[in-house]
C-alpha cells in the first residue's frame, strides 16, 4: 500500500471541519473612547494601535521540513508565514501577544523531553519527501519561528533586548507533553 501524506484532500476536509491550515486573527481589547471623537480622527486610531491585542496565527508546519512533496502547499505555508512576518507590530511593541497553534513543536534539544528529534521519509518510489517527524528541524524553529515570526535574536541591545515579541505556541503533535521556554541563545 502507499504510505499516506498530507494531500489537498485531506487539507480541505480539515479546513472544513477546522478552518483554514494557515490563517490569523487578531482580537483587540475594546477601549472605552470619548464620544466626541468621530470616525477617523486620528485619535480613534491610535486608540486602536494601543489596546492590548492576542494575535492568533495558525501555521500549517505539517508542509515546512523538506525535502517537499507538494511544493504548491509548502510556497502557500511559507508565503503565509512571509505575510504574518510582515505584518507583525514592532518588536518592542507590547500591547500585542503572538499566539502561535501549530500541529507539530518547534525544535528541543535531545534529553529535554522523553523524545529526541525523529524524521521519517517517504522512499522515493512514493514520490519522497517527509512521512513523518516529531519537532520541526532546528533551522526552520529558530530562522522562520523564533527569529522570524517572534523576532528573537542575539543583540541584546536591539529591539526587547533580543527577547522577541510576547507570545505562547501552543502544538498538537507533542505526545509526551513537555514545557518548553524557547531563548534565542539556546542554539
Amino acid at each position: 500500500s502507499v504510505p499516506r501524506n498530507i494531500d489537498g484532500a485531506r487539507i480541505t476536509r480539515f479546513e472544513r471541519a477546522f478552518g483554514p491550515v494557515n490563517g490569523d486573527i487578531t482580537f483587540r481589547l475594546p477601549l472605552n473612547t470619548p464620544t466626541s471623537r468621530h470616525e477617523g480622527d486620528q485619535g480613534e486610531e491610535q486608540d486602536r494601535e494601543q489596546a492590548p491585542a492576542i494575535r492568533i496565527i495558525v501555521l500549517n508546519s505539517m508542509n515546512l521540513d523538506g525535502p517537499i512533496r507538494s511544493h504548491t502547499d509548502h510556497a502557500a505555508t511559507i508565503e503565509h508565514l512571509n505575510n504574518m512576518m510582515s505584518t507583525s507590530t514592532d518588536v518592542g511593541d507590547r500591547s500585542v501577544a503572538t499566539l502561535l497553534l501549530t500541529h507539530i513543536p518547534l525544535y528541543k534539544e535531545s534529553g529535554l523531553c522523553a523524545d529526541a528529534e525523529f524524521f521519517d521519509y517517504f522512499p522515493s518510489s512514493h514520490g519522497g519527501g517527509v512521512r513523518e517527524q516529531n519537532m520541526i528541524s532546528q533551522e526552520l524553529s529558530r530562522r522562520a519561528v523564533l527569529e522570524g515570526l517572534y523576532g528573537m535574536h542575539f543583540d541584546a541591545e536591539g529591539s526587547a533586548a533580543g527577547m522577541g515579541r510576547d507570545g505562547l505556541v501552543l502544538t498538537g503533535h507533542d505526545h509526551v507533553g513537555c514545557d518548553v521556554m524557547h531563548y534565542a541563545d539556546v542554539y
